[in-house]
């Protein structure tokens, strides 16, 4: 049977590679480009940005929105974008005619069949700055040798050579360089469009934030905290143990935050899970998952402290130089599944907890006084090349230049 799944998977794979070479040779539009973002479930991150960015001051690209969710069409539209489901005929047809594609994470955020794309521009725009190693040899022919192994590395490197990689900092292009094989022609440092939002840009739509609105209704409150844990592999998926473990004590941090009048919301990462766990874990502390806040750069221009254990979103926060405690309850073992790009003490700009109880009292000292400031503006400026609300315009015009319009 493995011999026949494997004769099975090889012939897929040189369907695809033919398909991929013919659609090469259809004539594309340079000025038609096609988006996508999250595995196509989500109108969010990099791409939404310079979508966004398109519509309000460019006329000459027609910019669209593919995706695998009927609420996402709906979304996009009703701002004045346009939209079509990935798979539909417009959509495919689009996918073989655009000269342009623009993802944030890869070619499934418009589709699996990415030897559609053949011959175009693909722009990847990525989710931001790695402090983590990234790892991407998930096929099951990864890592053989023989023909299928072959052929897998050739199909890879022609589905995804990468036209443009954008990057915020030479750190960081030097990882991106790294890990995805690219010349260093093809990474522009231009800043994250996402981080307009952060910075104010007075482009951007004013989008209110429900979830804002609707934990205003149940509690009040002057100061936001927003801890956004990163995503675990395998087992650790389920992350309910962070908020059991560690010595949580949820009425010790209610004194707390009611105390200094703020509220806690817990944002899972869109890959975590948790069980036995409502929306409310006590008065103050809140959860949310990807369905209440689907973009949560909406959220981090309002936050007062964020807190992280490993999650690169904090290279981006530092740009509003606010307070940042890092929770790095499992360092030991995470580290030792997952190895960071850098000595994680030397690039992580705030105090430490270990533990929950050492979490409560650290949000009490940074809120009453910030002792990081220096230190944050540091690390910014080496993993922030730029800090203004130009990064989608940057962006703009490095694939204008790479596409020759």
């Amino acid at each position: 049977m493995a011999l026949v799944e494997r004769i099975i998977l090889v012939m897929n794979l040189f369907m695809r590679l033919m398909l991929y070479l013919l659609l090469s040779f259809i004539p594309r539009d340079k000025r038609l480009w096609i988006f996508g973002s999250w595995r196509g479930q989500k109108f969010a991150d990099n791409s939404k940005y310079l979508f966004l960015y398109i519509l309000k001051h460019v006329r000459c690209v027609r910019a669209i929105w593919l995706t695998h969710s009927r609420s996402v069409v709906k979304e996009v539209r009703q701002i004045g974008g346009e939209a079509y489901l990935s798979h539909s005929l417009r959509g495919m047809i689009f996918m073989v005619r655009a000269g342009c594609v623009v993802t944030c994470t890869g070619p499934r955020d418009i589709t699996q069949h990415h030897y559609l794309f053949a011959g175009a521009k693909h722009i990847q725009l990525w989710h931001g700055s790695p402090l983590k190693n990234l790892d991407f040899d998930s096929s099951p022919l990864a890592g053989r040798k023989g023909l299928g192994g072959r052929m897998l590395f050739l199909f890879r490197r022609t589905a995804k050579r990468f036209a443009l990689f954008i990057s915020a900092a030479p750190e960081i292009s030097r990882i991106f360089r790294q890990v995805f094989s690219l010349r260093a022609s093809r990474i522009v440092i231009t800043g994250y469009p996402r981080n307009d939002v952060l910075m104010g840009a007075r482009w951007l739509p004013n989008e209110g934030i429900r979830y804002l609105d609707s934990i205003s209704k149940k509690v009040s409150f002057k100061h936001l905290i927003v801890f956004l844990p990163t995503r675990r592999e395998g087992k650790r998926r389920d992350v309910s143990f962070l908020l059991s473990d560690y010595e949580f004590d949820a009425a010790y941090l209610d004194k707390v935050l009611e105390r200094n009048n703020a509220v806690l919301v817990v944002k899972l990462h869109a890959s975590s899970r948790v069980k036995y766990l409502s929306g409310r874990i006590s008065h103050r502390v809140l959860l949310a998952t990807d369905a209440d806040i689907p973009d949560v750069y909406l959220l981090l221009r309002h936050t007062d402290v964020l807190i992280t254990d490993y999650s690169s979103v904090y290279f981006d926060y530092l740009m509003l130089n606010r307070p940042i405690i890092f929770a790095p309850f499992d360092l030991k073992e995470y580290s030792s599944i997952r190895p960071f790009y850098w000595d994680y003490e030397s690039v992580t700009p705030g105090p430490k907890a270990r533990n929950w109880r050492e979490l409560a009292d650290l949000i009490e000292k940074v809120l009453s006084q910030d002792r990081w400031r220096n230190e944050r503006d540091k690390v910014r400026a080496r993993f922030n090349t730029f800090c203004d609300a130009e990064n989608s315009r940057r962006v703009f015009d490095a694939i204008v230049n790479t596409l020759g319009l």
